[in-house]
């Protein structure tokens, strides 16, 4: 028996146990060893290896529910991943709802009063007993602050870092015993998933950093009129209480179907969700409807930023790509997106991955637009790449299934909304965009600066690998090195210019002939290349005389 730790440890994993072998999967139990661990009704149970019913997906489902807590949430994140499990796994552990009963609320008071290291009655003016949500991790109550200022408090239930703790512990040893006598079971990589879910664990169980999350939406969307985002107030926020604005309005999803308001409202989430994907690149990971609020005046709000997804500016590059790419059907930029996004096994057969990749979406080109789901073609793209055993990276995941999430919310919202036509408007945007002059000039400075970086630091590299290798010995003058690496800066220096040269008269090219006046745009970039080339031949005749 692996867990020694404490008595709690070891109760805690005779449930595990239990609710593994109740929902039909006694012969795992029996497999890995622990039959003993079982309750003495069950060990006795003569129809332990009889198969339910009910699929396996849905029987893991209802372990999980049966455990609540950390499972509902593993099963939750599982579902957030359809590329480290089946779609069809995924789409069932999406069904789990995380509502248990609320603490009580001597606890509440005891709680807050520890955070903030005051009596409750010095905080708040006002503060309702009665939760309005409750939760695995915690729950919330309305309260008014001593200012007038209506809130949600958000309170972590007692001891909940214990709970997670213990069964994260127990989740790592099954994962190691599932892989040890189910070799076919190394192919989901069961110790990644734990691993994984262990991360953002932690960063769910620390409310700081939800408060992070929530004001980075905030100064994103203020000037925005119709998004709404709830104030943080940071001088009552801790680890383990969430103070912010109190949000009046209704969940979109209660709101009448033919309603102008809850049209207008899925538009504005489907626009706003594609932005902060793609412009803002810090994205809501779970827009369903629960998490999105209709308010008076048009306007939505948007709740619960424990888990959000972020886009690098490298990575946002890769990633429009691959929405172009979706848009217009453009398998190769696809295959190409793909492996960009991810860490790819060097063994891989890339051109066979590609062919690979367009016989599995075949189906998907071959119909009309308005037919094609987006959530199942993606769900499809994630397992090929699990079949390949490309990585990808995990926020990009949670980009393709706030995606797909995104679709079924439009879907259930507003059926008449075509989803598909605004994905693809965007996807033209982002071509538009493109090509523009400003960022074609972006991109060509990109380059030259990359370039520049790339022959500064050829020389320190070329030295760190000869030194790494004891068989060569090289024996280089410091005086030889710097003036190699004195010419070497020139050299680039020389390079950036020539491209920013060329930049300048291709945007000159552009805007020829767009304005009469002669001291135009184009003429200033024109000017501006001439007497930069004028420079370079200079620069390069005074080194040939020395």
């Amino acid at each position: 028996m692996p867990f020694k730790d404490s008595i709690r440890e070891l109760n805690r994993f005779r449930q595990i146990i239990d609710a593994i072998f109740k929902e039909g999967f006694g012969f795992i139990i029996y497999k890995i060893g622990f039959r003993n661990h079982l309750s003495l009704n069950l060990r006795l149970n003569k129809k332990k290896f009889e198969t339910p019913p009910d699929s396996i997906q849905i029987r893991l489902r209802k372990i999980m529910e049966d455990l609540g807590g950390t499972f509902i949430k593993l099963g939750q994140l599982l579902s957030l991943r359809p590329d480290l499990i089946p779609k069809e796994y995924a789409k069932e552990f999406s069904k789990l709802q995380d509502q248990v009963p609320p603490f009580s609320y001597e606890k509440v008071v005891e709680t807050i009063e520890s955070e903030l290291n005051a009596n409750l009655k010095d905080v708040f003016l006002k503060f309702e007993k009665i939760p309005i949500a409750s939760a695995s991790i915690g729950q919330v109550h309305k309260a008014w602050l001593k200012d007038g200022k209506k809130v949600a408090v958000k309170v972590m239930r007692p001891k909940i870092e214990e709970v997670f703790e213990t069964d994260i512990k127990i989740l790592y040893q099954l994962a190691e015993l599932l892989e040890t006598h189910y070799t076919e079971l190394k192919e989901y990589d069961l110790l990644r998933i734990v691993k994984e879910f262990e991360r953002y664990t932690k960063n769910e169980l620390d409310y700081t950093k939800e408060a992070k999350n929530l004001e980075v939406f905030y100064n994103n969307f203020k000037k925005d009129r119709q998004i709404v985002i709830p104030k943080v107030f940071h001088n009552y926020t801790t680890k383990r209480v969430l103070v912010m604005e109190f949000i009046d309005g209704k969940k979109i999803n209660e709101v009448e179907k033919s309603s102008a308001s809850r049209r207008l409202a899925v538009k504005l989430t489907m626009n706003s969700v594609l932005k902060q994907i793609f412009e803002l690149r810090y994205f809501h990971a779970d827009p369903h409807p629960g998490n999105i609020f209709i308010l008076k005046g048009n306007k939505i709000a948007f709740l619960d930023l424990g888990i959000v997804g972020r886009i690098s500016e490298e990575e946002t590059y890769n990633t429009e790509n691959l929405f172009i790419a979706l848009s217009y059907g453009d398998r190769n930029l696809l295959a190409d997106s793909l492996m960009s996004l991810g860490f790819v096994d060097k063994k891989i057969d890339k051109e066979q991955f590609k062919r690979d990749l367009s016989e599995h979406l075949r189906e998907y080109y071959d119909i009309t637009l308005s037919q094609l789901h987006i959530s199942e073609f993606l769900y499809d793209l994630l397992a090929l790449t699990r079949k390949y055993k490309i990585k990808l990276i995990p926020d990009f995941v949670l980009l393709v299934k706030a995606a797909a999430t995104l679709e079924g919310f439009v879907k259930d919202m507003d059926p008449e909304f075509n989803f598909v036509e605004a994905w693809k408007k965007y996807a033209k945007e982002i071509i538009k965009k493109r090509k523009s002059i400003g960022y074609q000039k972006k991109e060509v400075l990109k380059i030259a600066y990359d370039f520049k970086r790339l022959l500064k630091d050829f020389p320190r590299e070329a030295r760190d690998f000869l030194s790494s290798h004891d068989r060569m010995k090289v024996d280089m003058e410091e005086k030889v090195v710097n003036k190699l690496t004195f010419k070497l800066d020139t050299a680039m220096n020389r390079i950036a210019i020539g491209i920013v040269i060329a930049a300048l008269i291709i945007a000159a090219t552009i805007n020829f002939g767009k304005s009469e006046s002669i001291l135009n745009t184009s003429t200033l970039f024109l000017l501006i290349a001439v007497l930069l080339f004028v420079y370079l031949i200079n620069s390069i005749s005074r080194e040939r005389e020395v």
